[in-house]
């Protein structure tokens, strides 16, 4: 199987607000330096979880405030205009009521970050109910990334569906939480892994993965255990996705295929990595690894490419493996600059996997032979900021796509100073043919090369601009 080559490094520096100085461009036109753009200005608010859809023109995210008069906190989710840096609030906590049979109930944001569909046109996030019921994450929520036509789409347990669920003891025919989604580049549909049940406290936990169509208009179970002998039982394998081991659960952007961790045969720790096309019909094995301890994974948009991190001491050793279908095989991928690389993200192109390096920096390996240094941290902080970016943070096991397509527009956290908290940032990859930000000398916000008018406020520009 092809793999990342083992590629060389090139130093690169970051600036704020600026394209640095070239500094040894090679004749491919790699990147030469990095601009860094802050995007929130959130005072004494805290922004966590951001995902950028597929050009990193729009950043989902999660700000939380402080109702001084109420003493309680009030979580929304946001989309940003990356290039005229306005903001769309999408949802706010206790503003919509919930489905029945729960009417009444005011919804409050979950605790999963937001996603972003690859065209940008939807966002997926998760909703919950509290008191008295305190069911967080129960429902999924979709809406435009202009704040229209949410919806609020609740999850259920096809096996409770077809049975009488209330006789059996159950209080619901729906899974108690979602944890984990991934939303189609077109926004038309959402993959879930669900967890739990509402009653019958005796009987395991089931998870299950569904298909879920954006509008609310439909559901479809992939993977689920039946309702026996008043306990849940799988028939056959994969069974147990993302319970115990295995916890890689992605979508591809084109919506076709669905990578995911599973229980592969009887001994406990027996998981591996499964891919699955999203009608259900064609499952694959893809890994063959034997050991649970795999823990974060990607697919390329067209579900050719798959990168994943491996924790455990079955294998060749800790890293990061990539496997490349229509080539047999599956390789470590190897750095200049380290013997483990700690894998945090990949483009969805496929050819640009980001990983850090603790006390070196940020890095970029690239499949055309390059590894580029997003940020040094053993240059020192940044002017304007207390310490150090680093990659955005995420619950355990989440997978988001903070990276666009092409692996150009990277999104970043640091604290600034004037701030104890973090704030959201984006790293522009400056290339030879593009080392000066265009800006609308009017509105000032960015243009790109070759455009003769800007689109917002039809400032002509100048020959220099082009």
């Amino acid at each position: 199987m092809g793999m990342i080559k083992r590629i060389a490094f090139i130093a690169l520096a970051a600036s704020m607000m600026c394209a640095v100085q070239p500094q040894g461009l090679d004749a491919q036109g790699r990147p030469d330096g990095v601009q860094l753009q802050r995007l929130t200005f959130s005072k004494d608010d805290v922004v966590s979880y951001p995902s950028t859809d597929e050009a990193g023109r729009l950043v989902a995210y999660r700000q939380e405030a402080l109702d001084v008069q109420k003493g309680e906190k009030i979580a929304s989710i946001r989309v940003l205009d990356v290039d005229r840096m306005s903001t769309k609030v999408i949802f706010t906590d206790r503003t919509v009521k919930a489905p029945a049979p729960h009417e009444g109930q005011l919804l409050l944001c979950g605790t999963k970050p937001p996603v972003i569909s690859g065209d940008g046109r939807k966002v997926a996030f998760s909703v919950g109910l509290g008191a008295p019921l305190f069911l967080e994450d129960h429902y999924l929520c979709v809406a435009n990334s202009d704040g229209t036509d949410l919806r609020v789409i609740p999850l259920r347990n096809e096996e409770l569906v077809a049975r009488d669920w209330k006789g059996m003891g159950f209080l619901s025919d729906q899974w108690r939480s979602i944890s984990q989604y991934r939303i189609s580049d077109d926004g038309e549909q959402v993959a879930c892994l669900a967890k739990g049940h509402l009653g019958v406290r005796e009987a395991s936990m089931p998870s299950g993965i569904l298909i879920v169509r954006s509008d609310g208009s439909g559901q479809r179970t992939l993977l689920a255990p039946k309702w026996k002998d008043r306990d849940w039982s799988w028939e056959g394998y994969p069974r147990n996705p993302f319970t115990n081991g295995g916890w890689v659960f992605e979508l591809s952007g084109d919506g076709k295929s669905l990578i995911f961790g599973a229980q592969s045969a009887a001994e406990r720790e027996d998981y591996d990595l499964y891919m699955m096309t999203s009608d259900g019909r064609d499952l694959e094995k893809i890994a063959g690894i034997k050991d649970r301890w795999i823990v974060r994974g990607d697919v390329s948009r067209d579900g050719k490419t798959i990168a994943f991190f491996y924790s455990g001491k079955k294998m060749e050793g800790m890293g990061t493996y990539a496997v490349e279908f229509g080539r047999k095989g599956m390789h470590r991928v190897l750095s200049k600059v380290t013997d483990r690389v700690d894998f945090r993200e990949m483009s969805s192109d496929g050819r640009t996997i980001l990983h850090r390096v603790q006390g070196v920096g940020l890095f970029a390996i690239q499949a055309d032979g390059g590894e580029f240094q997003i940020f040094d941290e053993r240059s020192g902080m940044v002017q304007g900021m207390k310490g150090v970016p680093d990659f955005p943070s995420f619950p355990s096991f989440w997978g988001s796509r903070f990276v666009s397509a092409k692996g150009d527009r990277i999104l970043l956290e640091a604290v600034p100073i004037g701030k104890d908290r973090k704030e959201i940032f984006m790293a522009r990859l400056v290339s030879a043919k593009k080392q000066v930000e265009i800006l609308c000398p009017t509105c000032g916000r960015h243009m790109e090369s070759g455009w003769k008018f800007c689109p917002y406020d039809g400032t002509q520009l100048s020959q220099e601009s082009r």
